[in-house]
C-alpha cells in the first residue's frame, strides 16, 4: 500500500510538473574560460619558478571556479559522475606535475588536455539545455525530472543493498528483533545528513577542501567498518554447517559490539552520501525552480529504492544460508573496496594525501579504481587482507571438519 501511494503521488506531481517553465542565461563557457585562464596563470607562475604558489592556483581553479561555481555538480547531474571524476583527476594531475617538478611541457599538456574537456562539457551542457547554474533555458519539466531520479538512485542504491543485507541477515538469523538497530544507524544518518547540509550553506565557512576531506574521512571509515562486517559475515558461515549450534552461535556472535557495527554500517553507509544529495537538489531546484519535476522524480526514486530493499528482503529468506551469507559478505567487501578508493581520490582532491598518477591503471569508477598509486596501493592491501582472511577462514573449516569426523 505505501508503495501504491508513493507512485500516484510521483504521477500526480509528474503532471503539475510538465507545464512549469525554466527561466536562465548562458554561462558554462564562461566559467570554463575562466578556469582556463586561472589554469594559464599556474603555468606562468611554476615556469618562473614559482612552484609553490602555482599549486595554490591550480586549487583555486579547482575550488573557488569549477566547484563553488557549481560546474562540477551541474556535470555530475547532467552527464555523469565518472566524467567528473576524470576532471576532477585532471586537476590532481596538473597539481601532482608541478608538486613533483615536471617538465613545463608535461604540466602544459596536461593543462591543455583538461581545458579541452572543459570546453567540451561547457558545450554539452549548454546543448542539452544546462544553461544557468545547474540547469538551463529549454531544460524541460521532464529532463528535470529524470535528473533528480538519477539523483536520488545513483546516491541512494549503494545505501539500500547495504541496509538490505544487514537487515536480511538479522532475519535469516532469527534476530528480528535486533533489526531496530539497523533503522536506528538509517535514522540518525538523515538527521546528521540534513545537519551537515545545513552547517555547509547557513553556519560553516568550510573550504572545498575541508568538504572534500569531509566526504573521503566519511567514505574510509565506511571501507573499515565494511570491510570488518564483512569478513565477520565470513566467519559466521561455517557456524551455518553445524544447525544444532546455529542458535547459541549466532546469539553469541550478535554482542553489543557486532551489533554497533552494524547500526554502525547502515549509519555510514547512508551518511556517506546523504549531505551531498540533499547539495545536488538544492542545486537542481535553485536553477530550474521546477519543484514539482525534482519531488516527482525524487518520488520515483524512493519507490525503486523500496521496491529493491523489499526484494532482498523477501527473495533472500529463499537462497540457502551458506550461499546468503557469502553473497551478502562479497557485496559488503566490493563496496568497501569500492569505498576505499573513493575515499583516497577525495582525500587527494583536499590536499591531504598526495596525488601520484599511473597512467597504465585503468579508470574504473564501478569499482572505485583510479590511477593513483596511492588508491591502489590500499586497495591491494584490502584485497590481501581478505585472500588471507578466506584463507584462514579455509583452515579453520578443514580442521573443524576433522575434528568433527574423529568424534
Amino acid at each position: 500500500m505505501p508503495v501504491k501511494v508513493l507512485v500516484r503521488f510521483a504521477l500526480i506531481l509528474f503532471l503539475l510538473a510538465i507545464s512549469v517553465p525554466s527561466h536562465a542565461a548562458d554561462r558554462w563557457g564562461s566559467v570554463a574560460e575562466r578556469i582556463s585562464q586561472s589554469l594559464e596563470r599556474s603555468l606562468e607562475l611554476y615556469t618562473a619558478g614559482r612552484q609553490k604558489e602555482a599549486r595554490a592556483e591550480v586549487s583555486r581553479a579547482y575550488f573557488d571556479i569549477f566547484e563553488a561555481e557549481g560546474m562540477e555538480e551541474a556535470i555530475a547531474i547532467h552527464i555523469s559522475t565518472q566524467r567528473k571524476t576524470e576532471l576532477e583527476m585532471g586537476f590532481a594531475s596538473i597539481r601532482e606535475a608541478i608538486t613533483s617538478g615536471r617538465p613545463v611541457s608535461v604540466v602544459r599538456e596536461r593543462i591543455d588536455e583538461l581545458t579541452t574537456r572543459l570546453t567540451e562539457d561547457a558545450r554539452r551542457l549548454s546543448s542539452a539545455g544546462q544553461n544557468t547554474q545547474y540547469g538551463g533555458t529549454g531544460t524541460s519539466a521532464y529532463q528535470t525530472l529524470v535528473n533528480a531520479l538519477i539523483i536520488i538512485l545513483r546516491e541512494g542504491f549503494e545505501a539500500i543493498l547495504i541496509i538490505s543485507a544487514l537487515v536480511a541477515y538479522l532475519t535469516r538469523t532469527g534476530r528480528k528483533d535486533s533489526v531496530r538497530y539497523i533503522y536506528y544507524g538509517c535514522m540518525a544518518a538523515l538527521v546528521a545528513s540534513v545537519a551537515t547540509a545545513v552547517l555547509f550553506r547557513s553556519v560553516l565557512s568550510l573550504s572545498g577542501a575541508d568538504r572534500e576531506a569531509l566526504e573521503g574521512i566519511t567514505m574510509l571509515l565506511a571501507t573499515a567498518v565494511l570491510f570488518y562486517v564483512s569478513y565477520w559475515l565470513i566467519s559466521k558461515m561455517e557456524a551455518e554447517r553445524w544447525h544444532h549450534y546455529i542458535r547459541t552461535k549466532v546469539d553469541a556472535a550478535l554482542g553489543r559490539a557486532n551489533i554497533f557495527a552494524l547500526s554502525s554500517a547502515a549509519f555510514l553507509a547512508v551518511y556517506r552520501e546523504g549531505a551531498e544529495t540533499i547539495l545536488f537538489y538544492e542545486a537542481l531546484y535553485s536553477s530550474t525552480k521546477e519543484g514539482g519535476a525534482i519531488l516527482a522524480g525524487f518520488g520515483f526514486g524512493v519507490v525503486a529504492l523500496a521496491l529493491v530493499f523489499l526484494l532482498v528482503r523477501r527473495y533472500s529468506v529463499r537462497i540457502p544460508i551458506k550461499p546468503f551469507f557469502g553473497v551478502t559478505s562479497a557485496l559488503l567487501y566490493y563496496l568497501a573496496f569500492s569505498f576505499a578508493g573513493k575515499g583516497v581520490m577525495e582525500l587527494q582532491e583536499a590536499g591531504w594525501l598526495p596525488y601520484t598518477e599511473v597512467s597504465w591503471i585503468p579508470h574504473i569508477e564501478l569499482f572505485g579504481i583510479y590511477p593513483s598509486k596511492e588508491g591502489i596501493l590500499l586497495q591491494a592491501l584490502m584485497l590481501l587482507a581478505m585472500l588471507v582472511a578466506m584463507g584462514y577462514w579455509f583452515a579453520t573449516k578443514r580442521r573443524g571438519v576433522h575434528s568433527a569426523g574423529s568424534m
